[in-house]
């Protein structure tokens, strides 16, 4: 996984003649390296050591992996997201924050606690 070095977005792969890094956010461009080979499978993974990236398909992506819960999105009041926690911090001073991702509009937010 690559990040965008204009706005911080991760950045797709894009297949035509020659495969590409595309950010959706600013769209911004940058060819693979010639030693990557790009192959389209059912997991998002990185294989150290072989230089091959795989990449989901559409469908895949659109797949529900983490719970669904009742809130209310601030983008669009849609009543069910997607959520999931995160601990960052060392040992005694860890913060979580808990994601929640719209499933209607893809809106996502953080709380703290």
């Amino acid at each position: 996984m690559k990040s965008c070095p204009k706005c911080g977005a991760i950045l797709e792969i894009v297949h035509r003649s020659r495969a590409s890094f595309r950010c959706r956010k600013c769209g911004y461009k940058a060819q693979l390296h010639p030693s990557v080979s790009v192959e389209n499978k059912k997991l998002h993974s990185f294989v150290s050591g072989l230089n091959k990236v795989v990449v989901a398909g559409r469908e895949e992506s659109r797949l529900r992996t983490f719970p669904v819960v009742r809130v209310t999105c601030p983008k669009c009041g849609a009543t069910q997201s997607e959520a999931w926690m995160v601990a960052v911090g060392s040992e005694g001073t860890t913060s979580s924050f808990t994601f929640f991702r719209c499933t209607s509009c893809g809106y996502t937010r953080r709380e703290a606690e």
